[in-house]
């Protein structure tokens, strides 16, 4: 929410129950700033707030501001309904299927308060991943959210709206930033300062545990309070389904901190968390009660609550041990975490964790009748020359992407097969999108994409997984010195085996996502010029996936 001409700062700092910003210079804009005796309205001195206000102004109908600016109205030429760039904010949180529109939050990384904004954008549009730097134009509104009696600021969401219906609107990834640290708010003072923090990230902390008092006005919220304190703060799951988590959720329960965004939403400002680990300490309110959905009985006598881990399994995170045995699967599996390409590759996730990469290309797709159940595509991080291809498995029940499309996959992770001693060297990196995983999805952003250019390699580069690792499920181009030449006739299976002159080394051209039989008559001698594809791990070694029938360049049949 902004500070519009509606309500001047002072009357807002009455409202909302907290202090008018002040300027470097200690006092506020309703404060007599010269020597005379009367009350200045307007502050007279040189701003200098803890945001640097000097923007350059691009003279394209776009007003050039910061987020700490725009809320505060610092300039005074700001009105709602006016285009406005912001630049080089941090992304701390996503919406991805919201009601209202998919969205996300930035936050300025510099401001101790009035530092976070609202975008939304159309139902279609792409969206950047946490930690993102963007810089967005938009059209600046406080979205009343369906309240025509709603007061502003103090009851509605400073929004930017990027949508093909504002001329010149669009965000652009500028870099990677670093998430701001969570301003600690004790939750008797949240309700007071909210607006001071909205859209920004906060932590839910006082001088005691956090204990629900009661649920909240509807099914997605509940309250907490520290102590004897009289005063309530909201905890929503306008980002995250906390109640997914917690089911069994009851007053009593207790947590030791509460990290999120702080919107106003569902006319209330509450704090909302985005992950699992945003809800730290649960306790639950019984002496020993699982927090998953299994319908197991407990025989153990320990002090600790079950928590369900990423692989459905229960662990004890307190005191003790489980000594009781499951006698049914959990099924309840906990959110996806944004990652990359490059982090899979250097270990940071382990098999059974939900995770999302976003911005990716489909560069080649499997669709097959027999064997069922076994269709999947390859998709790649463009611009990027090394660990940037992942392996989807959709089985039977998704539909497939087209080759050129931009997605956004949330998928279970796993190195196949999963017995390796080694991943990921040697196994294949692979998400899998299916109904037994209800949270998996594919999002198609937008299609027809340039693909990315294929990498050169050569024959040597298959020969170990040190150097084939890299590529694997990225579009690469096999040549050399001299054309690759067909060792053998294929194979039934339609893989065929290709090597060139003065070398021992062989690489494997297999059908798994385009059959060059079917428009190549395949045999031994028969040459290439150079082959691309995508570089795919099956039965102890790397091969190379043809997509199309462009591929094959310069075959000759001998």
């Amino acid at each position: 929410m902004s500070c519009r001409s509606c309500l001047s700062l002072l009357t807002l700092a009455v409202l909302a129950g907290c202090p008018a910003e002040p300027d470097d210079k200690g006092d506020t804009d309703t404060v007599d700033t010269d020597s005379d005796s009367d009350s200045d309205t307007v502050d007279t001195d040189v701003d200098t707030d803890v945001v640097d206000t000097d923007v350059v102004d691009t003279d394209d109908g776009i007003e050039d501001t910061t987020i700490h600016d725009l809320r505060l109205d610092t300039s005074g030429t700001i009105d709602i309904g006016d285009t406005v760039r912001i630049s080089n904010a941090v992304v701390v949180a996503i919406r991805t299927t919201p009601a209202d529109g998919r969205a996300f939050v930035i936050q300025d990384g510099i401001s101790t308060s009035y530092g976070g904004l609202y975008v939304q954008v159309d139902a279609g549009a792409s969206l950047p991943a946490v930690g993102d730097l963007v810089t967005v134009v938009g059209r600046y509104t406080e979205d009343n959210l369906g309240n025509a009696a709603a007061v502003i600021p103090i009851q509605t969401r400073a929004t930017i709206v990027v949508s093909t219906s504002v001329a010149g609107a669009s965000w652009s990834r500028t870099g990677a930033g670093t998430l701001p640290a969570p301003r600690q708010v004790d939750p008797a003072a949240f309700l007071g300062t909210a607006e001071l923090y909205e859209s920004m990230l906060v932590r839910l902390r006082g001088s005691g545990d956090l204990v629900v008092t009661t649920p909240g006005p509807d099914a997605t919220s509940f309250r907490v309070k520290v102590g004897t304190q009289t005063q309530t703060a909201n905890v929503d799951s306008h980002f995250y389904d906390v109640f997914a988590l917690y089911p069994d959720l009851k007053v009593g329960d207790t947590f030791t901190e509460i990290d999120g965004v702080a919107e106003w939403v569902a006319g209330r400002h509450a704090v909302n968390p985005l992950q699992a680990v945003d809800l730290v300490g649960y306790v639950s309110a019984d002496t020993d009660v699982p927090v998953d959905t299994d319908t197991d009985t407990d025989t153990d006598t320990d002090d600790t609550d079950d928590t369900d881990t990423l692989t459905g399994h229960d662990s004890d995170t307190f005191l003790g041990a489980d000594t009781d045995p499951d006698t049914d699967p959990d099924t309840d599996i906990d959110p996806w975490r944004d990652t990359t390409v490059s982090q899979i590759r250097a270990g940071v996730h382990t098999n059974g964790q939900l995770l999302r990469l976003t911005g990716m290309i489909v560069t080649g797709v499997r669709y097959r009748v027999s064997p069922p159940a076994s269709n999947a595509f390859s998709m790649q991080q463009p611009g990027a020359v090394a660990d940037a291809g992942m392996w989807v498995f959709v089985g039977s029940t998704q539909t497939l992407p087209a080759i050129g499309d931009e997605v956004d996959v949330i998928g279970l992770y796993e190195e196949v097969p999963t017995t390796a001693s080694s991943p990921p060297a040697n196994t294949l990196s692979q998400l899998t999108v299916d109904a037994n995983h209800p949270q998996t999805s594919i999002f198609t952003v937008s299609t027809g994409n340039t693909l990315p250019a294929p990498i050169p390699v050569g024959l040597a580069t298959f020969q170990s997984s040190t150097t084939a690792e890299p590529y694997e499920s990225m579009l690469v181009r096999l040549d050399g010195a001299t054309n690759l030449t067909v060792l053998a006739n294929p194979l039934t299976n339609g893989d065929f085996r290709v090597s060139m002159t003065g070398t021992t080394d062989e690489v494997i051209v297999e059908e798994q996502l385009y059959d060059l039989r079917g428009t190549h008559p395949v045999g031994r001698n028969d040459t290439f010029e150079a082959i691309v594809g995508v570089v795919h791990y099956e039965v102890t070694a790397y091969k190379l996936a043809p997509t199309v029938a462009a591929d094959a360049i310069n075959y000759v049949d001998n």
